[in-house]
C-alpha cells in the first residue's frame, strides 16, 4: 500500500521578543501538537514535521 507523505513546516519565533507568556504559549502549542500526532497511527506514518526557529 502506498502512503502519501504530508510535510508540515512550523515557523517558531524564539527571538528575544518572545518572553513570558508568549513563548510559553508556543511551547504549550507545540507540546499539544506532538502529543496529538504521536497518538494517531496514520499521522506517525505520514507526517514529516520540520521546525524552523528564528
Amino acid at each position: 500500500m502506498f502512503i502519501r507523505r504530508l510535510p508540515v513546516y512550523l515557523l517558531l519565533d524564539c527571538s528575544a521578543s518572545m518572553t513570558g507568556q508568549a513563548i510559553e504559549q508556543v511551547r504549550q502549542g507545540l507540546r499539544a501538537l506532538l502529543d496529538d500526532l504521536s497518538t494517531e497511527p496514520m499521522a506517525i506514518e505520514t507526517v514529516y514535521l520540520s521546525v524552523i526557529t528564528f
